[in-house]
């Protein structure tokens, strides 16, 4: 007697996905994936008579049998790109918080240069009427209610430009040099995306930027305009904070072999349980870093056969949890 229709089957899907690489104790939650679809394809040999005018079919076989599955990547984490780019392991990188104390740069016109840090920036100390001398570069200031210290870089009417601080200002404080004895009230305070490019160790211009150079602070990127007043050297000063930088080496491996498992959590209809016991993961079009949606990077995971450790079911199985 054949089962009764029921539009309880009828499957609008989604679920979660995991894959546990060859050589690993447990299984890589791949986050997010819009999309998830498995494919199941053979290849037939067919036999024709010709025996009468028109060849007729008369016997036919599978010689080869292969199954896939298709799925995108939405989270853009180290784990996943490791395993898209083909990577061996994460490397990771620390940089530590420290400062650029007047660097000297070579330029070159219009092009930028790598400063080494990332994640650059400078403060900007407004204050008022400046009693005892001006602050003087090089020179530490410190704050009188907070303590906080940092180093002058810059020094102009009504403001200075600080690198190397440790602690944190306030406004309304007073801050006073350190070998001028000079001091001033605090006035506004603002961290800047920037270095503090000046033209000597013992400056006398500070250059302008968007006008003299322009600086990428996040990458660590400085370009001097050729339009500017920078000729071949700058000192530049900067802050860099403590970053863990985690990089994949693409192509690094061949292949991404191991066991791929998706567990359904559909909105409708049946609750699928996917297992691949031995699948191969490569990535199958572009990965996007610039998009107008969600950037996804496309993947297929082919499902070879395991016979030694499955020999009922070498490829996959398919399992109705309710």
């Amino acid at each position: 007697m054949p089962l009764a229709h029921s539009i309880e089957n009828y499957l609008y899907g989604k679920g979660r996905l995991y894959f546990k690489k060859e050589g690993d104790s447990g299984y890589l939650d791949l986050g997010n994936i819009p999309n998830f679809a498995v494919s199941v394809e053979l290849e037939k040999v067919q036999h024709f008579s010709s025996q009468t005018k028109t060849k007729e079919k008369d016997k036919e076989f599978v010689s080869q049998k292969t199954a896939k599955s298709s799925f995108a990547i939405e989270e853009y984490s180290p784990e996943n790109l490791n395993i898209a780019f083909l990577g061996d392991t994460i490397q990771e990188e620390a940089q530590s918080a420290g400062y650029l104390d007047q660097d000297s740069v070579t330029v070159v016109d219009d092009r930028y240069v790598d400063l080494g840090k990332m994640y650059l920036s400078s403060l900007k100390i407004n204050h008022g009427t400046v009693t005892g001398g001006p602050f003087e570069v090089g020179e530490t200031i410190t704050g009188g209610s907070s303590s906080a210290t940092a180093e002058v870089a810059w020094e102009e009417s009504g403001f200075v430009e600080v690198v190397n601080i440790s602690g944190t200002f306030t406004v309304g404080e007073r801050i006073t040099g350190g070998t001028s004895l000079a001091s001033a009230d605090i006035t506004k305070l603002t961290t800047q995306e920037d270095v503090v490019c000046v033209n000597a160790t013992t400056p006398t211009t500070r250059y302008v930027k968007e006008t003299d150079y322009t600086v990428d602070a996040d990458a660590g990127l400085f370009r001097a305009l050729s339009g500017g007043a920078i000729t071949t050297t700058c000192y530049v000063s900067a802050d860099y904070g403590a970053k863990t930088l985690k990089s994949v080496r693409a192509l690094k491996n061949s292949s991404c072999y191991g066991e791929l498992l998706f567990m359904g959590d559909p909105g409708e209809g049946p609750v699928w349980k996917i297992q691949g016991w031995k699948t191969n993961l490569l990535v199958s079009g572009e990965a996007g870093f610039i998009s107008e949606d969600i950037a996804s990077v496309p993947m297929e995971a082919e499902f070879l056969s395991d016979q030694a450790n499955h020999p009922n079911e070498p490829f996959f199985r398919a399992t109705n949890v309710y």
